[in-house]
């Protein structure tokens, strides 16, 4: 739900649970690995987040 009220805060807990894992990833890198993703329920979230990212 954090993703489609508050696409920053998605973003930033993405980037948390990279370091976490010892996977570092900044939000950058996040939206363009998003940008190649080719399913319907992504391109949703991409279209409803789009403002915010």
């Amino acid at each position: 739900m954090t993703a489609l009220t508050n696409p920053k805060k998605a973003l930033d807990k993405i980037c948390d649970i990279g370091n976490e894992l010892d996977i570092s990833v900044t939000k950058e890198e996040v939206i363009d690995y998003l940008s190649t993703i080719d399913d319907e329920a992504t391109k949703m979230w991409l279209i409803k987040a789009r403002g915010g990212l």
